[in-house]
């Protein structure tokens, strides 16, 4: 076990308590030197104990501050949330993998709960994790490693990722940096005071400690006003009719983004497409619902062409090359001549939503298309697959991708009242309980990554609480609070500390409510605003107040950012009203590299996606206020 550790010339020196004084709440460790560690100690709920530790130290020199606690057993498997699931052992690419003993440590930023650990076995979790640091200078990072048979959990201030910190996806073949210890420099005394949760109990109850974690760390959230409401969506409405949509030769849709600069525009979003990254189909169907319905029409109908005879359609459309594809991502490059599932049953849903609003025959008859040809070619298991070729062989099966064409299948069956279509729905259903639920394998959702991730819970979710309306089975809403749950693991329950001089910092950026993408692509996104809308969906089918806590933090932190909103001016793009960024660095992780985009504190990239996706949860929320099922607060009426 160790208090603290004093860099000496040659090697660190860990000093041992001379005496140890037990006091009415805790323990005072007196060394040598006459330094003090005093610990106070409270139990806070029965699997959450709280200790406050102050550190006085004697003495001049550069010191490692430690909260360490022995969980008196050794334990094989462990969590990081929002880092590390299963060990990373599923999917491929640069990101940290290993178990206990590859010596891994985190920066507490990266995870939702601040350094958040635990360690599981089939009768026991405990676990770790401390207040959220104040100063940059403090912030912690927290490992675990085997000592005579025991497990020992450990967090280090400052911070010293291990074996060394992961910070890009691999572009330009780096993704990890060099290898740095950090130390507290002490003048003749060092006091420093910070608080640590132990959690020990039979089992995880994630949703317990998040939300323990968000009630002490977190902030009051304000209602949203039909004000500000308004104005969010008016706003983005104004930025993908202006900005984003393109038009040209007949040719009609939403530019997958802008970037300044010239190469990377023409390299990456000199495209339009229906789902994932472009989200055209969804754009047409909000613009037609808010007004603009000539542009809604032309994009719609433009996007019809990628459709094929068997009814698979391509997602993109490529405005230089002039040619239909899959995604046309940078990397993995294989998916461009493919068909991806995920866009495919976004593309079919919103065209059922869109006949439903214009009546036009041509929408629905897409939609038909592509589930004849899923009815057909549903696989022995359940699911529809990740990656199809044209001729429609399933290339992957893995992960979470076929959610989207099952939900497609429960809109299209209700819009034309045949149940074939939902029951080939419900009996992928049943697969994704079975083989992502239970074995907690939500794979490969985003398309440009191959690893554990957010948005694989976010569109299980969904599909659960569409399977739920279309039967009313309850195990669908008990399968949904698991997801749910595991949703939380990607949220953050704290205010991240920046770098005062950051972008953020400057921006007064909260990260209560905001949710990381996956254990490849470690920063903040937008998608959460429409994760919310479906946990207040879920609390009112469960007729109970369960994620409430968390919904409206989740909506409010998409109202940050954004420039034009009642006249701010966004630092990055003062010129583009509604632009707010895809990527949010809190963390030395970028998707490109650190050096190149800012690192932490800086947010960048406009893609189309997320003013889209953001776009429809609050007018999701929006109807649902106007509907009476809810007020602005979130709180269910029923």
């Amino acid at each position: 076990m160790k208090w603290y550790e004093k860099r000496g010339f040659f090697r660190a020196v860990t000093p041992r308590p001379q005496t140890i004084d037990k006091t009415a709440d805790g323990h005072i460790f007196t060394f040598p030197d006459g330094s003090r560690v005093i610990d106070r100690i409270e139990r806070k709920t029965p699997a959450i104990t709280e200790v406050t530790r102050s550190w006085e130290i004697r003495g001049k020199g550069r010191y490692r501050l430690f909260f360490e606690w022995d969980a008196e057993s050794k334990f094989k498997d462990w969590f990081f949330p929002s880092v590390l699931y299963r060990e990373n052992r599923d999917g491929a690419g640069n990101f940290p993998r290993g178990g206990i003993d590859s010596g891994l440590e985190f920066r507490e930023d990266r995870m939702g709960i601040p350094g958040a650990l635990f360690l599981l076995s089939d009768d026991a979790t405990v676990g770790i994790f401390t207040e959220p640091a104040r100063e940059i200078e403090h912030i912690s990072s927290t490992g675990a490693r085997f000592e005579n048979e025991r497990s020992i959990l450990s967090i280090t201030i400052p911070l010293a990722e291990r074996p060394r910190p992961y910070i890009a996806k691999g572009f330009f073949k780096i993704a990890y940096g060099r290898k740095k210890t950090l130390y507290l420099k002490s003048r003749g005394s060092l006091s420093v005071k910070r608080t640590f949760f132990i959690y020990r109990d039979s089992s995880l109850d994630y949703h317990h400690v998040f939300r323990f974690a968000a009630d002490r760390f977190g902030k009051p959230t304000p209602e949203i006003s039909r004000r500000d409401l308004d104005e969010q969506i008016d706003i983005r409405r104004r930025h993908i009719s202006s900005t984003l949509y393109y038009e040209k030769d007949g040719i009609a849709g939403i530019r997958r983004g802008i970037n300044p600069n010239p190469i990377i525009e023409r390299m990456y979003y000199d495209i339009i497409g229906g789902g994932f990254l472009d989200k055209g189909v969804e754009a047409a169907y909000l613009l037609f619902r808010l007004g603009e319905r000539d542009k809604a029409k032309k994009i719609a109908d433009f996007l019809l062409g990628g459709q094929m005879e068997n009814g698979l359609a391509w997602n993109c459309y490529h405005l230089r090359k002039k040619k239909w594809g899959g995604a046309f991502l940078a990397s993995p490059k294989h998916i461009n001549d493919t068909i991806p599932l995920r866009p495919l049953g976004e593309m079919g849903y919103y065209y059922i939503k869109l006949f439903s609003a214009t009546g036009d025959p041509l929408y629905l008859k897409y939609a038909q298309k592509a589930c004849d040809f899923f009815l057909g070619h549903q696989m022995e298991n359940g699911n529809y697959g990740r990656l199809l070729s044209p001729d429609g062989r399933v290339l992957d099966d893995r992960g979470t991708n076929g959610a989207y064409v099952a939900l497609m299948m429960l809109e299209y069956s209700r819009a034309v009242s045949d149940d074939r279509y939902k029951n080939s729905a419900l009996r992928a259903v049943e697969y994704f309980i079975d083989c992502v639920i239970v074995r907690g394998e939500f794979l490969g959702d985003a398309l440009d990554s191959d690893c554990i991730d957010k948005e694989g819970g976010a569109i299980i979710l969904k599909l659960l609480i569409a399977a739920h309306g279309a039967t009313g089975d309850r195990r669908y809403l008990d399968a949904a609070a698991r997801v749910a749950d595991y949703i939380l693991t990607w949220t953050w329950s704290y205010d991240v500390a920046f770098d005062e001089k950051s972008l953020l910092s400057r921006e007064g950026f909260s990260s209560f409510g905001g949710t990381s993408v996956s254990v490849a692509h470690h920063h903040l996104d937008f998608f959460g605003v429409d994760i919310a809308v479906d946990l207040l969906k879920l609390d009112m089918a469960l007729r109970e107040d369960r994620y409430r806590f968390i919904a409206l933090p989740m909506i409010r932190f998409g109202f940050q950012l954004l420039n034009g909103f009642r006249g701010r001016k966004n630092i990055q793009s003062p010129e583009i009203t509604g632009w707010q960024p895809e990527q949010i660095d809190h963390t030395d992780w970028d998707y490109m590299h650190p050096l190149i985009t800012g690192g932490k504190g800086a947010y960048h990239f406009l893609d189309a996606w997320t003013p889209v996706l953001v776009l429809g949860a609050l007018m999701e929320f929006r109807d649902l206020v106007d509907e009476g099922k809810i007020d602005y607060s979130g709180a269910s009426s029923g």
